[in-house]
């Protein structure tokens, strides 16, 4: 009975140490995968960048960190930035240009579509720049004014491209506009949120707009979002 309890106790001695083994060298194993992707992703980032210093590190150069504000145990931070985004950016290759410098220099065309539709528009970016579009932002003019689903970037001289938008001025349908420009503003995180959730419908962003606008009264003949923006009671509140 006893040679049993000793065999027995041999036997899992010797798995546990099996067992330790094979968890080692798995160990090993992702540790040395570890390690070749992060100097493949160095070689990567040294490559690109021309030295040492990555994309990332010398963004988080460009800004400094103000005062503190503080108000009812509330503190806030203001971030500086030294040099534009795009000037970094292109430092390492990537001309970008952003919708408002894109339609200020007129390298971006945005149109209604031939066939009448409120959840896309036409866009042809021909320029030798990449166009990022945010999601969020407002372009105003066509037949309605409208504002960019999701995230795109435009390739350099790419051909026109139908892009996803929803309505936010829900009383015009006329073409007082022969093309979209920039509203030079951004859909409140209400409105975002609404456009983000799957189930998303026209008629819930149109109510998003409608309660904004309440909210901060403002009245827009047309129900339009960019009006919020654009009156002067508004523009004075953001300027202060």
């Amino acid at each position: 009975m006893r040679k049993n309890k000793e065999i027995y106790i041999i036997l899992f001695l010797g798995l546990i140490a099996l067992l330790w083994v094979f968890l080692s060298g798995l160990t090993v194993n992702n540790t040395n995968q570890i390690l070749a992707y992060k100097r493949i992703l160095d070689s990567n980032v040294t490559e690109k960048s021309g030295g040492k210093d990555s994309l990332i590190k010398k963004t988080c150069e460009n800004f400094s960190l103000g005062d503190a504000y503080s108000y009812k145990g509330f503190c806030v931070y203001p971030i500086y930035k030294k040099l534009q985004i795009s000037a970094i950016f292109s430092s390492y290759g990537y001309d970008y240009k952003t919708l408002d410098e894109a339609v200020e220099k007129g390298y971006i065309k945005i149109e209604e579509k031939k066939v009448n539709e409120v959840k896309e528009v036409t866009v042809r970016n021909s320029s030798s720049y990449y166009i990022l579009l945010l999601a969020g932002e407002i372009i105003k003019g066509g037949k309605q004014t409208r504002t960019i689903s999701e995230d795109i970037i435009l390739s350099p001289k790419s051909k026109s491209v139908n892009i996803p938008v929803f309505c936010v001025e829900q009383g015009r349908w006329s073409k007082d506009y022969d093309k979209f420009g920039s509203g030079k503003s951004i859909v409140s995180p209400s409105i975002r949120k609404e456009i983000n959730a799957k189930k998303c419908d026209q008629s819930g962003v149109w109510e998003g707009v409608a309660k904004q606008n309440e909210k901060c009264k403002v009245y827009s003949k047309t129900g339009s979002f960019q009006d919020l923006y654009e009156n002067k009671k508004i523009q004075a509140d953001i300027e202060t």
